[in-house]
């Protein structure tokens, strides 16, 4: 029995070193978003994919984290979004969402960084974020090397924090504690780009 509790303490140890490494590595923790953000960011990536009536878009959250938000967008209408793929670099959080979450049919995690996922993008595809602001100024360096490259017109949508170098089609504020914002951005090669500070 006393085997028993040293390995479950050993395990929960390993846990919590590999969760503050990540932690210090990518400078974000693992934060899951709340039910009410999770909900109005799906409603508003529901009405850009109706009003883009593209085919066959791809949704990619970039730092899906724990897979809450990545999963709550598989449940949309299939008719609406087909595919939804999550990317985290931190293996706890990748493995849950891999364990508990990658149920719903066109939902995948991959364990790969975020500018992977912008390398893939395509024209009506939208991207979605809950990030810190050192990982938006990455975001915003690959969608710009991006939009030099191959361009493209894609949405973003990010909780909290803005896109540097970008300026926002909208902006909300959730009615929570915190009084968050939710930007929405429409990325195209013809969009004037402000000066990265």
């Amino acid at each position: 029995m006393v085997l028993a509790w040293i390995g479950v303490i050993a395990a929960l140890c390993l846990i919590l070193l590999s969760l503050a490494h990540a932690t210090w590595r990518l400078q974000i923790a693992p934060t899951p978003s709340s039910p009410d953000a999770r909900a109005r960011i799906a409603a508003l990536v529901a009405t850009q994919l109706a009003a883009d009536g593209c085919d066959a878009p791809t949704i990619f959250e970039l730092g899906a984290g724990w897979g809450g938000l990545a999963a709550r967008l598989a449940r949309m209408p299939a008719s609406a979004t087909p595919c939804v793929r999550g990317y985290e670099r931190s293996v706890v959080p990748y493995v849950v969402s891999r364990v508990f979450r990658q149920r719903a049919p066109g939902l995948t995690f991959h364990r790969h960084d975020i500018t992977d996922a912008i390398a893939e993008v395509r024209a009506g595809d939208v991207l979605v974020c809950y990030l810190c602001p050192e990982q938006m100024r990455r975001i915003s360096a690959a969608l710009r090397a991006r939009l030099g490259d191959d361009p493209v017109a894609v949405t973003l949508i990010s909780l909290s924090f803005a896109l540097p170098g970008f300026s926002p089609a909208e902006t909300q504020i959730l009615p929570s504690l915190y009084r968050a914002r939710l930007y929405r951005y429409a990325v195209s090669p013809g969009e004037p780009q402000v000066p990265l500070s």
